[in-house]
């Protein structure tokens, strides 16, 4: 991979860089252990979909690189933070201040007076396997993070002002120092499943590379989907995206498409897309399987905001893509 010299490009989901396009055009995809320090980089070949290319580094506690890992020979590294190699001194940019990999801080901690009794050089309070220092002011947990991805995660599959509430209330948490997140209580039950996943992802480099694919796959299908639901019903119908539905109790779903006459205003079908073996959510069996009833709410509603809708009362399908025909 050559970056040194050439130019970079990075893809971002929203504030996070989740992959770098070197000069040749190749993308390499980041993965990131909870801490967010930079572990592999995967690149699949593009003459055949099921190579995988992967660089790997291990790192001590306070961020050297160990022996025998491959040279990533990217910026971004230890806790996803640019390495500064000019005038050949190793140093990390956070924000605030330079960090060097033996442990201290380049300058005092300007938020010193919140740690009372730690040297205002210290790095994460003298316990970097647990804790990191997002920018060089705060010291926060891996739980922080995870504790947040699982509330984004929610708010996510599962639009509401409740989970919204929960996602602020974790992120609050993680930024006032020494305050635990509440999401570890609330997913306590996910938290094996998502170590297992991580564990997963650092012990066979394939594996990072499939979740990548099934993600692009999944996009594809419903896009495929959506171009036959259009050529279907043609141009007197307008096919709406990403619709949020919300149920009596305030909870909520998300229809892939929903068909509307363009004359009358109404709702022709609701359809959601399912590729491979993908299985339908607790909040989407409620609406496709259960007959839930859903108001449909949101700005991508448009003109049918407001509209109740139920598999049993309106023309309703999901859509099963093989990969097969995607990977053609």
């Amino acid at each position: 991979m050559k970056c040194a010299g050439d130019t970079v490009r990075y893809i971002f989901a929203g504030d996070d860089r989740i992959a770098l396009v070197d000069s040749d055009g190749d993308v390499y995809y980041y993965i990131k252990d909870h801490l967010g320090n930079t572990r592999i980089l995967v690149k699949e070949s593009p003459a055949d979909v099921d190579t995988v290319y992967a660089k790997y580094t291990e790192y001590l506690a306070y961020g050297f690189a160990s022996l025998g890992s491959q040279s990533l020979n990217q910026a971004y590294r230890f806790t996803g933070k640019e390495l500064d190699q000019e005038g050949g001194v190793n140093q990390y940019y956070f924000g605030s201040r330079y960090y060097n990999t033996e442990g201290r801080w380049l300058a005092v901690d300007p938020q010193h007076s919140k740690y009372y009794g730690w040297s205002p050089y210290n790095y994460s309070l003298c316990n970097p396997i647990s804790n990191y220092d997002p920018d060089g002011e705060a010291v926060e947990t891996g739980v922080d993070v995870v504790s947040v991805g699982l509330s984004a995660y929610d708010l996510y599959d599962n639009p509401s002002w409740a989970n919204a509430g929960w996602l602020a209330l974790d992120v609050v948490c993680a930024v006032v120092p020494f305050v635990p997140a509440v999401g570890v209580v609330r997913h306590a039950g996910k938290i094996d499943n998502a170590i297992s996943a991580v564990k997963g992802l650092f012990g066979k480099s394939d594996k990072a590379a499939q979740v990548l694919k099934n993600a692009e796959v999944g996009k594809k299908g419903e896009e495929v989907v959506t171009a036959g639901l259009k050529q279907e019903f043609g141009e007197g119908k307008d096919v709406l995206k990403n619709v949020t539905g919300k149920f009596d109790d305030g909870s909520t779903t998300r229809f892939d498409d929903v068909v509307v006459d363009k004359s009358t205003g109404q709702v022709v079908l609701t359809n959601e897309t399912k590729t491979g073996g993908g299985r339908l959510s607790k909040q989407q069996s409620r609406y496709h399987e259960k007959g839930e009833e859903a108001k449909l709410v949101g700005d991508n509603a448009k003109r049918v905001k407001g509209t109740n809708v139920s598999a049993t009362k309106t023309n309703d399908r999901i859509s099963r893509v093989s990969r097969f025909e995607l990977d053609k």
